[in-house]
């Protein structure tokens, strides 16, 4: 999906919200980078710090752990129009815990 139309979604995500004018939905426009992911490829994996956060804008991501018998447990689901990332981990600086991988093909806008 191109960027253009995938800060649109957003863009009807933040208009819903908290009054914002024009030029400051051009400046949170400059903040973001277009991303698609494939079927299963990471946007994180456990064990590395995170550099960015992402809105959904088009397909749906799982953030799970794996334990200690291999087992897989989902956290959460991350549909269209969610946040998705670990928080914690990017503000702290430490590893992540959490796999976040895409169930299908996914566009996200990516903001560090």
């Amino acid at each position: 999906m191109p960027a253009t139309s995938s800060f649109g979604v957003l863009r009807a995500y933040l208009v819903a919200r908290p009054a914002f004018s024009e030029s400051e939905l051009e400046f949170i426009r400059t903040l973001f980078t277009a991303k698609t992911l494939r079927f299963r490829e990471y946007f994180l994996r456990a064990g590395t710090v995170p550099t960015c956060s992402a809105f959904v804008v088009h397909g749906c991501l799982r953030t799970y752990v794996i334990d200690a018998e291999g087992r897989e447990h989902i956290i959460k689901f991350q549909p269209e129009t969610w946040w998705v990332g670990d928080t914690t981990s990017l503000t702290s600086g430490t590893p992540s815990q959490y796999y976040i991988d895409a169930i299908e093909e996914s566009d996200l806008l990516l903001i560090d």
